[in-house]
């Protein structure tokens, strides 16, 4: 074990990982612990990776949040980079989950809400983490959650391969994540989304034996539903996770601020600790006892197309209730607009149709523009709702036929350089999203055949060198036994063949 690193005194080490070791160290100008994660791999040996280590690096010590863990320092000695970061006493959140540590759903919103708003704040200073995880997020003793790992997930992924990835990373990919696309803030609100699923259930919604059997269910299969598994789950927080686990970005959450704040407003709703074995019930769920009745009655007299007596019965309510009951609130304005669909029901329908035909003709931008400008008149309605799925569905089908061209595309360009195991790399990894896709696997297996063609033209090519060598130097008999081991492995070439038929003649001839 090294003894100093820089001006740090190890003291032990904490862990070792893909990236490297994390040491306890001292500081003996500050007179502090801190914790020493050291970068091996790539890194100390090109200046480029370096430099973008230390950019990345930077950013992220520059965050001051009292939920991202505090980096004091970047340094590098014998060509190892290392960090000098907070030291925090306590376990991270994979370890809490694998001991069944997390005994409430309020100690579950509680981390959450305190991940969100760290999250949240990195995001608007341009810093997003990639790499969301319960190993990233630490527990403190207090219950003080401490992010860990900001800006050193990407530099990761530069110098890991697929093949290379932990299993437990690939689980809380999103699915641009998975797609190689752009990321943005709503990528960690996914993997949030992940976490919260696997606190409540102690599984994860996206699991399986292999890399591309995960990559397929992030991409195309929805968790089981949470109350399968956690069946006291609040429908507040079934509502929070199925909003940040939509496979359409557009449709999470805008930030994690807001994620934030529905996650407090639960807690606090709540009142009292709640374990995860008993039936939770907040305020406004309470509330709800005494005023669903008269929702039901509302929902009836819409149903019998009594339209300005179900108006009149929801006017009463919100006067008697106000804004005392945020849940109230949501399911009176989804009435309010069920109530202006059935006053307009004949001109929406005809606009519905109009949508529905674009997404359907590939103009899915133009679509949900105008489906978006009908929902804030006429939120929650099912016509709606089913209208938004038609365009998720077609806009899935315009991203994967991008994708699969843009892949095919790419591995022509690697093909036509000849440069083979690139063009089936990149396929490959194409095929871990889409696996069943017949365009991909078409174009792979002729990827394959060209590359044993080549092969086998460039065998051709040596093995006549090597025998018109042979046979420069007078060396008929080497000559004979290259061909008949050539054969061997091609005995239907007819340049063997007659090279062979050659050889053999000379050699009687010589007799």
């Amino acid at each position: 074990m090294l003894n100093k690193l820089g001006k740090y005194e190890i003291q032990a080490v904490l862990g070792q990982g893909a990236m490297g070791i994390v040491y306890r160290a001292y500081d003996p100008i500050l007179k502090r612990p801190v914790a020493l994660k050291t970068l091996s791999g790539d890194f100390g040996q090109n200046p480029d990776l370096l430099k973008r280590f230390y950019r990345e690096a930077e950013a992220a010590g520059g965050l001051r949040h009292f939920n991202i863990v505090t980096i004091y320092d970047l340094g590098e000695e014998n060509h190892t980079p290392f960090i000098a970061m907070e030291f925090l006493e306590g376990s991270d959140l994979q370890n809490a989950i694998q001991k069944q540590q997390i005994q409430s759903i309020n100690q579950v919103l509680r981390i959450a809400r305190q991940s969100c708003e760290a999250l949240h704040y990195a995001h608007g200073r341009g810093i997003v983490h990639r790499d969301v995880k319960p190993a990233n997020i630490f527990l403190l003793e207090d219950g003080t959650v401490k992010i860990v790992d900001f800006g050193i997930a990407q530099m990761a992924s530069s110098t890991m391969t697929r093949t290379g990835m932990v299993m437990g990373t690939v689980s809380y990919m999103s699915p641009e994540q998975v797609q190689g696309r752009n990321l943005d803030g709503r990528s960690d609100q996914f993997s949030m989304g992940i976490i919260v699923y696997e606190m409540l259930t102690g599984a994860k919604p996206f699991h399986g034996s292999s890399i591309p059997e995960i990559f397929f269910k992030i991409m195309n299969e929805a968790p089981a539903p949470i109350r399968q598994k956690y069946p006291h789950c609040p429908p507040a927080l079934e509502a929070i996770l199925q909003r940040c686990l939509m496979k359409d970005r557009d449709q999470r959450y805008a930030d994690l601020g807001q994620m934030a704040r529905d996650l407090e407003r639960l807690l606090t709703s709540l009142g009292r600790e709640f374990s995860l074995q008993e039936a939770v019930m907040s305020t406004a769920e309470r509330s709800g006892l005494l005023w669903q009745d008269s929702v039901n009655d509302i929902q009836r007299l819409l149903q019998e197309g009594r339209i300005d007596q179900a108006q009149l019965r929801l006017d009463d309510l919100r006067r008697q209730w106000g804004d005392t009951d945020p849940l109230l609130n949501t399911r009176l304005d989804s009435l309010q607009g069920g109530i202006r669909l059935a006053q307009n029901r004949t001109a929406v329908q005809k606009q519905l149709d109009n949508i529905q035909s674009l997404a359907r003709d590939g103009q899915v931008t133009q679509a949900e523009l105008m489906l978006n400008q009908l929902e804030q008149e006429f939120s929650g309605q099912d016509e709606l709702l089913q209208t938004r799925s038609i365009i998720i569905d077609a806009k899935r089908r315009g991203e994967k036929i991008q994708f699969i061209r843009g892949a095919i595309s790419k591995a022509k360009v690697f093909l036509e350089a000849e440069n083979f195991d690139q063009a089936l790399k990149t396929l490959e990894q194409a095929m871990r999203v889409y696996p069943e896709e017949k365009a991909l696997l078409k174009f792979y297996q002729h990827t394959l055949e060209r590359k044993e063609q080549s092969a086998r033209k460039t065998f051709i090519r040596d093995t006549c060198a090597k025998v018109s060598a042979l046979l420069k130097d007078g060396q008929l008999e080497p000559a004979i036994r290259t061909v008949e081991a050539a054969l061997e492995n091609f005995a239907d070439e007819e340049v063997f063949q007659n090279l062979y038929k050659t050889l053999i003649a000379r050699k009687r001839g010589a007799r």
